[in-house]
């Protein structure tokens, strides 16, 4: 906050998975606008879930003055706080027109820029998300901290250098790119721990939704016990997983890595290679894991791969998860 009340036009806000980054930006949003500095705000992100999440934290503290805002919104795209993914923006890719962007929201149209899991953001066509508005505040949220290599005569806190770690020209935080996800998951040992986790098929390959896939995942995290699996859900080309630790000496990546190499040993017809890394995040405690199942299994009917989520059947639950 005293960064901004600066003059700066960019912070960020850098916690362990888990540790509350939303909470922490939205608590700070609602503080601008009870100084009168909030036009209009708009928080992006990557992912449904992501944007689900965020909506829910805003509309806690805004109200109905944040929404979810898509095509033909019945008046959602008035509320003052615009969420949004990449996605409906139409900036997602580079052949992207950027033509919901440009068509709803005009040049300065905001002066807060929230960009969750700013890590993710490959600066390519959705710069205009940005460059569109310049005058903007731009609080860019990751787990991933931003390194940077100092000289022998640096001094602690002075930057001496404009390269980043990788030797490159360094970019402001909310374009910072970053080649893998964050690794490791803040877990407390004296309150249930829930991860969300996505993994992905190598080049988004669509060889999951197989009925001798399904079976052997479910035997193979059966048999890696080290974390649990609760719900999950299996899409084409990708899968969602809800997991809890049971073994405090294993980290998720470490689980991750054992089950999709158990799986590919297996050599199953019709099946290809796993994404080297997959995405996650630490369900917090003001959240529901029973909501947010219920969001993910909806999924296969908004991609229009069956008529309700009951009809879906690569989806199941392994374990129930103490929350």
């Amino acid at each position: 906050m005293e960064k901004l009340a600066r003059g700066d036009k960019k912070a960020l806000l850098t916690l362990a998975t888990g540790a509350g980054k939303t909470f922490i930006a939205v608590h700070l949003l609602k503080r601008i606008a009870d100084a009168g500095q909030l036009k209009r705000a708009l928080f992006v992100c990557d992912r449904d879930e992501l944007r689900s999440q965020g909506l829910t934290t805003l509309q806690n503290v805004f109200g109905t003055d944040a929404a979810e805002v898509y095509e033909d919104a019945d008046g959602k795209n008035h509320a003052r706080i615009h969420v949004v993914t990449y996605q409906t923006l139409d900036v997602d890719k580079e052949d992207g027109t950027a033509n919901f962007l440009t068509k709803h929201h005009p040049k300065n149209y905001f002066s807060h820029i929230i960009i969750d899991e700013c890590h993710r953001s490959a600066w390519g066509k959705w710069s205009q998300v940005l460059t569109r508005n310049p005058d903007a505040v731009q609080i860019g949220l990751t787990a991933t901290p931003r390194q940077i290599k100092l000289g022998r005569d640096a001094v602690p806190g002075v930057r001496t250098s404009s390269k980043d770690q990788d030797g490159g020209e360094a970019v402001p935080p909310a374009t910072q790119r970053r080649k893998h996800p964050a690794r490791g998951v803040f877990i407390t040992p004296d309150q249930p721990t829930i991860v969300f986790l996505t993994v992905c098929t190598k080049d988004r390959q669509p060889w999951l939704t197989q009925a001798h896939v399904h079976q052997a995942l479910r035997e193979v995290w059966t048999s890696a016990t080290v974390w649990m699996v609760g719900w999950y859900v299996l899409m084409p080309d990708h899968l969602h997983v809800f997991c809890a630790p049971n073994d405090l000496n294993f980290e998720l990546n470490t689980w991750v890595t054992y089950w999709k190499r158990q799986f590919s040993r297996l050599h199953l017809p019709g099946t290809g290679a796993w994404q080297r890394d997959g995405w996650d995040t630490r369900l917090r405690r003001s959240e529901s894991y029973a909501q947010k199942w219920e969001y993910v299994r909806q999924n296969p009917v908004r991609k229009g791969l069956c008529a309700t989520p009951e009809e879906w059947p690569y989806q199941g639950e392994l374990n129930v998860l103490a929350w």
